[in-house]
Parts: structure tokens; sequence; C-alpha cells
């Protein structure tokens, strides 16, 4: 893990709870980077930092977990649950570990994804606060760069594959032709899939959509629906690192053969735009500005967020988000973002542009905002035609 980070205790508390499993919750596995499926119980102190798992986890924890201190039932004293394992007991676990850490009647914060059950039996001045860890997490250190480098680069590979499995298919009646078979949208996901798990990724929800469907920025695509030539293929894969829990996260669009002169205006002017947000990115602009300069490169070229576009092409979304061990997290990259970039975020930048009879132009890549720019994680080539 990297060195240590402000506390994520908030002012007028004296400790921060969480609950969960950490494959589930990001938040437990960021402070503790250990990985269960049971539910555990984190609790941060100004004296120390405390994870309570159930007993038969317990030895694993003291290995694996980076807190201070690791516990289980068994060991708290006078501690007799009774039969009840709900809520009612996590409270008291927690009441119990509080007290053992020298604080009575303590003022704590939990995020605002705590359990409803949990805090309405909890014993203590509870504070909910939105995004606890958000600023925290935006900003990554060394080791967390590299992570998510790591699997930047799977998610190159995948979309690699993708494309020359694009490359490699005839065209039979307007459709693809792979392997002997019809080429669809579910054939492409699955090898997009296997590619990931060979490099021990894996992606829920990858994005395979082509011609109508592409206009939908986050449709993942009809899986039986067979891929045709000449029509725009938005292949979106943001693959999440099993060992790391780190995503990367990248788009290309591709069309094989020869697309319409539409699609083809749109995907330079999407190209464009992405350079240019690319290009501005540095610590100290705020991000609507980034995302400014994305909507400004699409004025330009004629595209305009009016009620009725004369070309029919529209920007839906944001122009990026950052990235870690959640594949939207803070900072968002929109018009109405009041952050300020800073050194060590990491941003997925993913202009687009739609049309409702055409289908879609995305483009994404990650970048790490760095002292005098931004660096972005891997080159792959951004070409759209095959």
């Amino acid at each position: 893990m990297d060195p240590e980070k402000p506390s994520c205790i908030r002012e007028g508390c004296e400790a921060t709870v969480m609950y969960g499993n950490s494959y589930d919750n990001p938040n437990i596995y960021y402070m503790t980077r250990f990985l269960c499926s049971d539910n555990l119980i984190y609790i941060k102190t100004g004296k120390e930092d405390v994870l309570i798992t159930n007993n038969m986890e317990e030895e694993r924890a003291e290995e694996e977990a980076c807190v201070d201190r690791v516990t289980s039932p068994k060991n708290l004293k006078n501690w007799d649950s009774g039969k009840d394992s709900g809520f009612e007991t996590k409270s008291k676990l927690i009441d119990v570990v509080l007290q053992d850490c020298g604080y009575e009647d303590a003022k704590v914060c939990v995020d605002s994804n705590f359990p409803v059950g949990l805090y309405k039996e909890m014993n203590c001045d509870v504070k909910v606060v939105e995004g606890l860890l958000d600023e925290r997490r935006s900003v990554k250190g060394s080791e967390e760069i590299e992570e998510i480098r790591k699997s930047q680069e799977s998610a190159h590979a995948s979309v690699v594959r993708a494309r020359e499995i694009l490359a490699e298919s005839n065209v039979e009646d307007g459709i693809l032709l792979f392997d002997g078979e019809f080429l669809t949208q579910g054939r492409l996901k699955k090898e997009i899939l296997n590619k990931l798990l060979e490099r021990d990724c894996y992606c829920e929800g990858v994005i395979v959509s082509s011609g109508d469907e592409s206009a939908f920025p986050h449709k993942t695509g009809t899986d039986s629906k067979k891929i045709r030539a000449g029509v725009p293929i938005i292949v979106d894969v943001f693959p999440l690192g099993r060992s790391s829990r780190y995503h990367g996260d990248i788009t290309r669009t591709f069309v094989k053969r020869k697309p319409k002169k539409e699609v083809k205006e749109i995907h330079e002017a999407v190209l464009e735009a992405q350079k240019a947000a690319l290009n501005c990115l540095k610590p100290g602009i705020l991000a609507a500005e980034v995302d400014k300069e994305v909507r400004s490169v699409f004025k330009r070229n004629g595209y305009t967020q009016e009620k009725n576009k004369a070309n029919g092409a529209e920007f839906k979304h944001s122009t990026g988000h950052g990235i870690g061990l959640e594949v939207h997290e803070k900072p968002r990259i929109g018009k109405e973002s009041k952050y300020r970039l800073s050194e060590g975020n990491v941003v997925a930048i993913e202009p687009g542009l739609y049309y409702k009879e055409l289908g879609g132009v995305r483009i994404e890549d990650v970048a790490v905002i760095r002292e005098d720019g931004a660096e972005v994680l891997g080159r792959m080539n951004r070409s759209m035609e095959v």
C-alpha cells in the first residue's frame, strides 16, 4: 500500500465505521487491503484501526490485512452474543471495540452506503457522510497507478484481440463471418473476456454494440445480434484486476470496410476532441474546463447541444471520470463539476457522438495527472477502419 494519507475521520467525530465485504465495498478494501467475501467491520479511531472478522477469517486477516489490529468476537472481553447474529449483535461488537479503544459514547461517521439496518441499531451518535473516502481515493499513489496500468494493458490486449477478429472476418451478404460462422456481438464479447481471463482480469458488462445499438452509450449490445460491415462497432472494456481490484478502461470504435461519410466525420471530430482534452489535462485545471474544451471542438465541427440539430449527432454524456477501485469514481469530468484536478488523479477521457439512425462513435483512454501534464497509460491505434 502507498504511504499514509490524511485520516478518514471527519471533523467532530472520534471514529469511522465501515461494514460489508471487501469485494463489494471498495472503501473497506482500500483501508485494509484484505479481500473477504464475508462481512467485516472496520473501525478507525485516532489511536488505531481495527478489523473485526468472523472467527474463521481472523488468522488469515492477521497475515494479510494492513491494519493495526485484527480481532473476532471470541477475543472480545465479556463478549456474549447469544444466538443473535443480526445487526443488533453487530452494533454491540462496534460498542465493545470502541470502548476497548478508549471511547465511551463516541461520535462516529459512516458512509452513505452504510446499511440502514445497522445504522438503526447503533448506540452511539452517528454522522452520515456522503462520499466518505472520495477525495482520499481520487489521488492515487505510485503502487495504485501501477495496478491501474496493468489493468489498462489487459484492456488494450482484449481490444486488440477484438480488432484482430474483425480484421480476419470475411463479409457475406453484408454480415461478418468468422471461423465459418456469422460473427455475433456475443461471440466478440466472449473473445474479449477470454483474453482478459488469460491476464487475471474480468469485466462485468463489457460493451460490444454495433449499428443502431451503438447510438446508446451504455447499451451492452444484444448477444445474438450479427455484426454487419460498414456500421460502427463500439467496443468498451473496463477490466477489473482480479487480484489488485483496480480497473482499466478503454473504448474504440471500429467499422469493417468503408464507413459512411457521416460516421467518418464524427469519428474525426471525436478523435480531435479527445486529443484536445488529453492535452489540457494538468494539475490545477477545473474538470469543467476539460469538458468545455471537448464541447468547443464539437461546436467548431458543427456538432452542438441545440435541441434541433441539423446534423443529428449528440454528445450524450460527460467527458470522463476517475478510475480506480471502481470503474466510475471521483473526479467527474463534466460541465457541472467543481473539482480541480491534482497530481495523482487518474481519469478516463471518453468523448463521443451518437446518431440515432447511424450509430455512435466513442474513443476512451486513461491518463494520470502528472506534475507537468498527463501521461496516457498505453498507446493503442485509434483508427476506425478495419
